[in-house]
């Protein structure tokens, strides 16, 4: 970890962090609330685990169930920090260490905690959710020996929103699904949706579809410069033909190029299945699930790791 977090860590298990509680107590200050949320006395356990958006963020990456077990007991900050740090336990499914992911996030919270109270605008809760994992995964991977730069996928330029779709088919039931997520110039997640298709021909109408879901998503979010990124070249090809084709999805395409006209400016690329993993995963749980959904700001937990990998600045 880096010194900022190491520090943060020292200075919360000694009880040297200014919260206002802490400097109310100490005659500093005359009020000990919290100027995060204005609910409870702002001491380090508050903080990192208690005040509203604490808790917010860490339910937004699915580690609030595990921490409470933590703070259900009657102790003090510092032996829970102790505690936690002396686990070694590491929480697979994001692949990181807990003591790194809640020191990384007590940290980061205690920064938006300064930007709050300084004016600033902060981001969401599910954005600093998964900033925290990011920048946790970037702290562990930058300590290893011979790490390379990631190559995958990569943010738009600013102004632009970026969607990512996918499609995935079954033959054999001749049905499918189809995956789309939006993205803006800091990685963060604008809108993502999957849907379930019960009756469709084949593969290449599977995509066409996935097409027209995600246009509509862009749409529906108010989207003006968008990029289109899908790992199947037969979609790229019939876009830059203005939507031409001869296969089974020609009606789907005709829909696809009247939203596409209502965009100021847009383009289609192509990209790796390996950059593409986010619009995939939401593609291969509509398959199981078979139920459409949309989501806003709030990215559903099962592509939370993904969505950390994907702005990971180092490969693993």
């Amino acid at each position: 970890m880096p010194g900022k977090v190491k520090i943060f860590g020292w200075r919360a298990l000694r009880g040297f962090m200014p919260c206002n509680a802490i400097l109310a107590n100490r005659h500093v200050i005359p009020d000990g609330g919290c100027p995060v949320c204005r609910n409870g006395a702002e001491d380090i356990k508050h903080l990192m685990f208690t005040c509203d958006r604490a808790r917010t963020v860490w339910r937004s990456i699915g580690i609030w169930e595990k921490i409470r077990t933590f703070i259900q007991s009657d102790r003090s900050w510092s032996i829970l920090i102790e505690n936690i740090i002396n686990r070694c336990e590491q929480i697979h499914s994001l692949e990181v260490g807990l003591a790194e992911l809640i020191l990384t996030g007590g940290w980061y919270l205690w920064w938006e905690r300064w930007q709050l109270t300084h004016g600033e605008a902060v981001q969401p809760p599910a954005r600093s959710g998964l900033a925290v994992v990011s920048l946790t995964k970037n702290y562990k991977l930058a300590m290893k020996k011979g790490i390379k730069l990631r190559e995958g996928w990569k943010k738009p330029s600013e102004g632009y929103i970026m969607l990512n779709i996918d499609a995935s088919f079954d033959e054999d039931r001749g049905c499918g699904s189809t995956g789309a997520i939006i993205r803006d110039s800091s990685g963060g997640m604008i809108a993502a949706s999957n849907t379930f298709i019960p009756y469709l021909v084949d593969a290449p109408m599977a995509e066409a579809f996935a097409l027209k879901e995600g246009l509509m998503l862009a749409q529906h979010i108010g989207g003006n410069k968008l990029i289109v990124l899908t790992d199947c070249m037969e979609v790229v090809e019939i876009m830059e033909n203005a939507g031409f084709t001869a296969n089974s999805a020609v009606a789907v395409y005709d829909e696809c190029n009247i939203v596409w006209s209502g965009f100021q400016e847009i383009s289609i690329e192509h990209l790796s299945r390996e950059a593409n993993q986010v619009a995939h995963e939401l593609a291969r749980q509509a398959m199981i699930s078979k139920v459409n959904c949309i989501w806003d700001d709030d990215p559903p937990g099962f592509i939370v790791r993904l969505l950390s990998n994907d702005v990971t600045i180092f490969d693993q």
